[in-house]
């Protein structure tokens, strides 16, 4: 009896990976819709419909219903994809050069001639059709991977990603923080892969978990970036609803290496809030970013990988406050360099090792793990798992007061280790029946 007990919670999540509803699944999927007619607009039922992802050969294909229609859900973001069409008695035509966008439902129709011959339309999207369609949720803008590439992102960061939206703004340039309509920050949803990676305790100024991005921006495939989101499946979610999709493996080998390199001397002089002559920056000295991608087929058409390594640091964390004469923006009056030292020398002298001013470093290390199942034509399951470590010096001090670095901190994790995210999440997208199957852990 007992053994039957433990038995059935596994039980229940394996049925319900299986049968839980496609809530989320338009969340890191695409789809493809259309009507299949003939030359005098009759619906054609039955034509069989195969959708192609040509990278990867991931196939998906359904039968038009009695009024010609089709739908699939839970398809690979990004393209290009091979539409054809078919029945018996008809040649079958190719639909070349589709693309999926991330959580949008994209139109292929097929028209039949009097030929019996199924020819393709061309549908071309405006702003307007993009803005009113019968499912659309709210507004938004939709990125694929070619226009993420084409977009400039010095700060390798989401929120530069995020502000390509004309209803989201930067408010804060140093910490990173948007805002969506005017809201405050602490409103937004960030999601990667339907995971937050956003600051639910509330201990950061940008609205994430932590100081750099929470995945490295050469894993992400597609941005969608919603303001006014009514669909139901979206939760918690106030201000703006950022969530990005990574990549995945295809039939073909790929991989990159990249490093990037930034300097303080590079940015102009700033002015204190408080107003008054402007100064040099001096908030980090410089940064720099390295890192490898990889990704491939373990099975040709029916199993895949991708990988991601990647490392950054910004060097020389600034001061809160120094004193004056120092490069600290805020200046403490009536402390001097000479007093700090002679204090730290007479600290010394008593045996307490009272530290410096030297600055210390913020370390992010990324690493994104994903395999691609293509179970059969109609279901396809993924495995994803990445961990983010940050190491993040806070100096004190105050506007009154200086502080050597024996009294600043670091920002580590719950077990005392500088790890402040760890996601992963198994999935599987049930085409045909449009019934995506998805559950995820987090932990931290």
């Amino acid at each position: 009896m007992n053994k039957q007990l433990r038995m059935k919670p596994l039980a229940w999540v394996l049925a319900s990976m299986f049968l839980v509803p496609s809530a989320f699944a338009q969340n890191t999927s695409a789809a493809a819709s259309g009507r299949v007619t003939d030359a005098a607009g009759h619906p054609v039922a039955g034509a069989k419909i195969e959708v192609v992802h040509v990278p990867s050969g991931t196939k998906s294909t359904i039968t038009t219903d009695a009024d010609g229609r089709y739908q699939l859900q839970g398809l690979r973001v990004g393209g290009p994809y091979r539409v054809t069409a078919e029945k018996e008695g008809l040649k079958p035509t190719a639909v070349q050069d589709v693309y999926l966008r991330l959580a949008e439902n994209t139109s292929v129709n097929l028209v039949e001639e009097s030929t019996s011959q199924l020819e393709e339309v061309t549908v071309k999207a405006s702003a307007l059709t993009a803005t009113f369609q019968p499912d659309n949720k709210g507004l938004g803008t939709n990125l694929s991977h070619r226009e993420i590439e084409a977009l400039p992102n010095p700060d390798r960061s989401i929120q530069d990603i995020a502000r390509i939206d004309p209803r989201i703004s930067v408010t804060d340039r140093d910490a990173g923080a948007i805002s969506a309509n005017g809201k405050n920050f602490r409103y937004n949803c960030i999601t990667v892969d339907t995971i937050n990676a956003g600051d639910p305790f509330g201990l950061e100024s940008n609205g994430l978990a932590s100081v750099g991005s929470p995945i490295s921006p050469d894993v992400i495939e597609s941005y969608d970036l919603s303001t006014a989101n009514f669909d139901v499946s979206t939760r918690g979610c106030v201000g703006a609803n950022v969530n990005a999709v990574s990549k995945s493996g295809t039939n073909d080998f790929h991989g990159s290496a990249y490093y990037s390199y930034r300097s303080k001397d590079w940015m102009g002089d700033i002015a204190p809030i408080a107003g008054g002559k402007e100064l040099p920056y001096t908030g980090w000295d410089h940064e720099w970013t390295s890192g490898i991608t990889a990704g491939g087929p373990l099975i040709k058409d029916t199993l895949f990988f991708f990988l991601g390594i990647e490392k950054s640091e910004r060097v020389a964390i600034g001061t809160t406050s120094g004193p004056v004469g120092s490069n600290s923006t805020t200046q403490v009056q009536g402390i001097l360099p000479v007093d700090v030292t002679n204090i730290a020398n007479a600290a010394t002298a008593q045996g307490l090792n009272v530290g410096d001013r030297t600055l210390a470093n913020l370390i992010d290390k990324r690493y994104l793990a994903k395999v691609d199942w293509n179970i059969n034509d109609s279901q396809r399951a993924v495995f994803r798992f990445n961990e983010t470590k940050e190491v993040q010096p806070v100096p004190t001090g105050s506007a009154t007061s200086v502080t050597l670095n024996s009294n600043w901190y670091f920002k580590a994790g719950a077990d005392g280790k500088p790890t402040f995210h760890k996601a992963g999440n198994a999935r599987a997208d049930r085409t045909q029946k449009c019934k995506p199957i998805y559950d995820n852990f987090r932990g931290v």
